[in-house]
């Protein structure tokens, strides 16, 4: 397991079990995240998500969002794969989002109150899962980090989420 995912998973683990204390802050509540899988031929008429795929070659289209946020962020928006590999969504010139290796930005030093990854990206990333493609639990992930802030280092992090895809025959 990657540096990366073990730090991911230890600190949506953490968020998720931390108690709550009822208080007074000075500081503005996190931000919500949603992430969605949907059958790409059925998108925009039936938007059910979807956390269970095949290795047929039909597409799946994602997207994520991210409300409110008030501080100058990058988001990042991808999925780690059986195995520990991180992907992440970025801007292709002319064809769209495409997934690479890595950690890289769908959208750096953001200041509006919202994120949508279809929109910052040129469109809704999709993917074709194919044969060969390795079976199992697939987690697709939004980090959202300070501006220009190291996405690796968790002290950085203003909000993170994960959800299930499972990728099986």
């Amino acid at each position: 397991m990657n540096v990366v995912k073990r730090w991911f998973l230890l600190a949506v683990i953490s968020l998720a079990t931390a108690p709550t204390v009822a208080q007074a802050t000075t500081f503005a509540a996190p931000p919500r995240i949603q992430i969605i899988a949907v059958d790409a031929a059925t998108a925009g008429f039936i938007d059910a998500p979807l956390f269970r795929w095949r290795t047929d070659g039909r597409a799946l289209q994602f997207n994520a969002s991210v409300s409110p946020f008030t501080l100058p962020v990058d988001v990042y928006f991808g999925v780690i794969i059986p195995g520990g590999r991180t992907f992440t969504w970025t801007t292709a010139s002319t064809t769209g989002p495409v997934l690479i290796e890595g950690l890289h930005p769908a959208g750096q030093n953001l200041t509006q109150t919202d994120f949508v990854a279809s929109a910052s990206l040129g469109g809704a990333p999709r993917y074709a899962f194919s044969n060969g493609e390795p079976l199992g639990l697939y987690s697709l992930f939004v980090l959202v980090v300070l501006h220009g802030a190291d996405p690796s280092d968790t002290s950085r992090w203003i909000a993170a989420n994960m959800s299930p895809l499972i990728l099986s025959e």
